[in-house]
């Protein structure tokens, strides 16, 4: 089953109003600052590995990654959907892996977070124009949420597409992911409805300058 991130418009109009995608946001941050993975003794903090993902990671990522789409997006999404693009196998691209462009933060023999990154966008809808480069299945496991595993992942991956010459990064973001991004200086610009099947949810596209 493929995914398609499409604009509801054709103009690709913002399909979330403004004081939604606000409103959404605002929730979400009280939600991430709220909820008891950050209230609770964590311990001694782990500083985990950074290391490029290989083929044998994957069953590790693809599981630990379900888990925290599930439980990162329960309040702004319906189990039925959130469930449909899990099984859908959408949340990873195993070429990332073989083109050597897919971080991930280990903690022992623990896969804790992981990001990577694309010349193209996620879909044929999204353009790749030069200089460019597409923040691509960014995770980190909601267990060691507040860590700084998911950071460290994605600027390693913004620092590879800087090596590669690309000067801008972009991204499609869930709305429970608004407060994380913005925290590593994204800015968001539209709306857009990922689908599968029959089953959508509203994201938001987002961007940011990178350099070495």
């Amino acid at each position: 089953m493929s995914i398609d991130i499409t604009p509801r418009h054709p103009e690709g109009a913002l399909d979330l109003a403004p004081h939604m995608v606000r409103a959404r946001a605002l929730r979400a941050e009280a939600f991430l600052r709220l909820r008891p993975g950050f209230l609770r003794d964590r311990g001694p903090r782990e500083d985990g590995v950074l290391r490029l993902a290989e083929s044998a990671d994957v069953p590790s990522i693809a599981a630990v990654q379900a888990e925290a789409f599930r439980r990162g997006c329960a309040r702004f999404y319906d189990p039925d959907t959130l469930e449909t693009l899990v099984a859908s196998g959408a949340l990873l691209d195993p070429a990332l892996i073989r083109d050597g462009r897919y971080a991930v933060m280990v903690c022992g023999d623990r896969v804790v977070a992981g990001a990577g990154w694309s010349e193209a966008g996620p879909s044929e809808a999204e353009d790749a124009a030069p200089g460019d480069a597409w923040l691509r299945c960014v995770f980190a496991d909601p267990e060691l949420a507040g860590y700084g595993f998911g950071r460290r992942a994605v600027e390693a991956v913004e620092k590879r597409a800087a090596r590669a010459g690309r000067t801008r990064m972009r991204l499609v973001a869930t709305l429970n992911a608004i407060p994380f991004y913005r925290s590593l200086s994204y800015r968001f610009l539209a709306g857009r409805t990922l689908t599968a099947g029959a089953r959508s949810l509203p994201v938001v596209l987002g961007e940011k300058q990178i350099a070495l």
